[in-house]
């Protein structure tokens, strides 16, 4: 996945997808597997033109979705489908999440320490290591390859334009971080192929990317927020997400 279809499945995970409360999602959300399912907490909400999609769909008290494709479903007394409803074809998407060849340097480390400013040139590294309220700027139109990442709270990885990001390992972010390109707000998303089994939005984050991440659970905690679109393994958020695909 390097584009995001918004006139497709732009979040869509193998097996489970469950959105906790007041979540807002701005595109169609899929479960691809035979046994996938989604679970649609209490007042969450779908846009108009978008499919909930999966064998199972449970929906919350409150839940308001547009078109459901389903095989079985499972409606709160308070949930309303406000398009159509259907039966599921799967899988959805067939090659479902491809993860392009990605590799990194054990032992060349990028560590910015808290409340620093780094430019890195682009490479291979080992771990990225991004200090609290640190800011790590990147060079528009190139790759940076990374064994592992862990961003601090309020901290910034950011560039001018679309940049891609290869982690073989996991990305964990603290509370109240970006990852983004913040010259146009919620455009240019970073490409972000995940090796691993671990994406972690923290809360209050703001995240812009195309993220490819077939083995990975994502997480995205209270009040995150992330503009572009997936595809994982398994998706868990917490209350008052927001997800909204970019083109």
């Amino acid at each position: 996945m390097q584009s995001c279809d918004c006139d497709g499945f732009p979040f869509l995970v193998a097996g489970r997808a469950s959105l906790n409360n007041d979540a807002t999602v701005g595109g169609s959300l899929g479960a691809n597997d035979p046994n996938g399912q989604l679970r649609i907490g209490r007042r969450v909400f779908l846009a108009d033109g978008t499919t909930a999609a999966g064998s199972i769909v449970r929906l919350g008290d409150e839940a308001s979705v547009f078109d459901v494709n389903t095989d079985m479903l499972f409606e709160g007394a308070t949930s309303q489908i406000r398009g159509t409803r259907g039966m599921v074809t799967l899988p959805l998407v067939s090659p479902f999440c491809t993860l392009p060849q990605i590799s990194c340097t054990a032992g060349n480390d990028l560590i910015v320490p808290a409340g620093d400013t780094a430019s890195p040139p682009p490479g291979s590294y080992g771990r990225l290591q991004v200090g609290d309220g640190a800011t790590v700027n990147l060079v528009p139109g190139v790759s940076y390859d990374f064994c592992d990442a862990r961003v601090g709270r309020y901290a910034n990885v950011q560039s001018a334009g679309q940049v891609t990001i290869n982690v073989t390992g996991n990305i964990r972010m603290g509370a109240g971080s970006r990852l983004w390109t913040p010259a146009i707000v919620n455009d240019l998303p970073v490409v972000l192929n995940i090796g691993g089994s671990l994406v972690r939005i923290s809360q209050a984050d703001v995240v812009e990317a195309i993220i490819t991440a077939p083995n990975a659970k994502i997480r995205i905690q209270r009040a995150g927020e992330l503009y572009g679109c997936f595809c994982a393994d398994e998706l868990r958020t917490d209350k008052n997400v927001l997800m909204e695909c970019v083109e």
